[in-house]
């Protein structure tokens, strides 16, 4: 028996538990918890899970759901960042001829630092 796609770790514990009552295990916990390790989705948890010391069924449990939170907040934060990018886009206008600007053939205009129209020096 292995996890499902979209079966969370605590759907297929509860899963591996009703088939547990079919058998006659010494300690269901703890070949329910090397079943969860054998046979879980993704290489990420079961890495973590075999470097831990000591691992219990909660134990495993705890660590499950946290990489499960982090995994949906990561996904969550990538579909806004996408909808960020696809709703704000920069406009660039071209400056208008009747903005005072100076003009640079003439060197009149207002100054950049001051505001006061005279000779202009660029920067």
């Amino acid at each position: 028996m292995t996890q499902q796609d979209g079966e969370t770790v605590d759907q297929f514990i509860a899963r591996l538990r009703k088939q547990a009552e079919n058998c006659n295990f010494n300690d269901p916990d703890a070949d329910i918890r090397d079943q969860v390790i054998d046979k879980c989705r993704t290489q990420v948890l079961r890495r973590k899970l075999l470097g831990k010391e000591n691992l219990t069924l909660t134990k495993v449990q705890e660590v499950a759901r946290a990489m499960e939170a982090v995994d949906l907040q990561a996904k969550q934060m990538g579909e806004q960042r996408e909808e960020q990018l696809s709703v704000h886009k920069v406009v660039q206008k071209s400056p208008s001829k009747s903005s005072k600007q100076p003009n640079k053939k003439s060197g009149k205009g207002r100054c950049y630092r001051c505001g006061q129209e005279g000779p202009y020096w660029p920067r």
